[in-house]
C-alpha cells in the first residue's frame, strides 16, 4: 500500500481533480482526529476547534502545489493545526481585552504597579508594543505588521521603552 504522501503526489502530478480530490479526503480522514486533538490542547471552545480544523485542511488544500516531493503530510497538518491555535489563542485574548476596555473604560481597569509606572513614563503606543511583545507573546515582526510599522522601529521603540522605565524608576528611586 502506497503512503499518502506517494498517492498525494501521484494525483497532483495527474492533474486529475477526482483522483486529487479523493486522496484529499483519504488524508482529511486518517488526520481529522489528530488535528482536533491538538487544537483542542489550545483552545477552550468547540467552535474555536472546529474552525482551526477547517482552516487547517482548507489551507493545506489550497496549496496543495506546494507540496514538496520529500514533504510528511502529518508533520505538515500538526504543524499547521499548533500554529492556527496559537494563533486563535491570540486573537481572542487581544479581543477578550479590547471588549473588557470597551465595557469597564479605561480608568476604571485594575492598575498593577508596573501599569501605572508605564504610564508614567511611555506613550500609549510604547505601552502597547511592550503588551503586545511581552503579555501576548506577538514576535516584534507581528507588531510590525500590526502597527504597519518597519520591524527595526519596533525593535528599537521596545527597546526604548525598556530603557525609559528603568532609568525613570531609577531616578524616582533616588529621591
Amino acid at each position: 500500500m502506497a503512503s499518502l504522501e506517494h498517492k498525494l503526489i501521484k494525483a497532483i502530478k495527474s492533474k486529475d481533480q477526482a483522483t486529487l480530490t479523493k486522496v484529499f479526503k483519504e488524508i482529511y480522514d486518517t488526520y481529522y482526529k489528530l488535528v482536533i486533538y491538538i487544537a483542542n490542547q489550545y483552545l477552550k471552545s468547540k467552535e474555536d476547534v472546529e474552525e482551526v480544523c477547517d482552516d487547517v485542511f482548507l489551507n493545506f488544500f489550497n496549496h496543495l502545489e506546494n507540496f514538496s516531493y520529500d514533504g510528511n503530510i502529518k508533520y505538515y497538518l500538526t504543524t499547521s493545526a499548533k500554529n492556527s491555535a496559537l494563533s486563535k489563542v491570540r486573537f481572542n485574548n487581544i479581543r477578550d481585552a479590547e471588549e473588557m476596555s470597551d465595557e469597564v473604560g479605561e480608568e476604571d481597569i485594575y492598575e498593577t504597579d508596573l501599569v501605572k509606572v508605564m504610564k508614567k513614563y511611555l506613550t500609549s503606543e510604547e505601552i502597547e508594543i511592550i503588551n503586545l511583545h511581552a503579555i501576548y507573546d506577538y514576535t516584534f515582526l507581528e507588531i510590525g505588521q500590526k502597527l504597519d510599522k518597519p520591524l527595526n522601529s519596533v525593535k528599537s521603540m521596545y527597546r526604548r521603552a525598556i530603557e525609559k522605565v528603568q532609568k525613570g524608576v531609577k531616578v524616582d528611586e533616588e529621591i
